[in-house]
């Protein structure tokens, strides 16, 4: 729903939503012709209140920020449908279906096939279902320390 139009008769205007709407734009020009123009505004009214690490230190073996996965405070609901991670070249390095989001076995441990990576940056992809149904996207990148 339209919550305010700052003027309805100006050849530029704004318009304000306070939740996701279908708003059609109707322009009547000079001779009474009626052009009808529809769109769809999709607010994100869900706060996913994820968090991802930009860095890990899985080469040194601390045990502090070893992994690359997801965090949520409460992740009732919530659902990796897939996580990937891809070396600077665009090579597929990792893959987990269904990880579990704080699980840190469940996600990257900066290796291949059981190898150590050199220090640089990664990128990860990251499918996730959300309570209603929508499906989200994360993706960045992730700098291996």
């Amino acid at each position: 729903m339209v919550d305010r139009i700052d003027c309805t008769n100006c050849l530029n205007t704004t318009y304000t939503v306070n939740q996701s709407s279908l708003v059609t734009l109707e322009i009547i020009d000079n001779n009474g012709c009626i052009i009808l123009g529809n769109t769809f505004i999709a607010l994100n009214e869900i706060s996913t209140d994820i968090y991802i690490p930009n860095a890990i230190s899985p080469i040194n073996k601390d045990g502090i920020n070893d992994f690359l996965i997801p965090y949520k405070k409460e992740s009732d609901n919530y659902k990796i449908i897939s996580f990937s991670v891809y070396n600077r070249w665009g090579g597929h390095i990792f893959e987990s279906q269904n990880a579990l989001f704080n699980e840190e076995t469940t996600g990257w441990d900066g290796t291949i096939n059981g190898t150590k990576v050199q220090s640089g940056v990664y990128v990860y992809d990251i499918v996730i279902s959300l309570p209603n149904g929508s499906i989200i996207r994360l993706s960045s990148d992730v700098t291996v320390l």
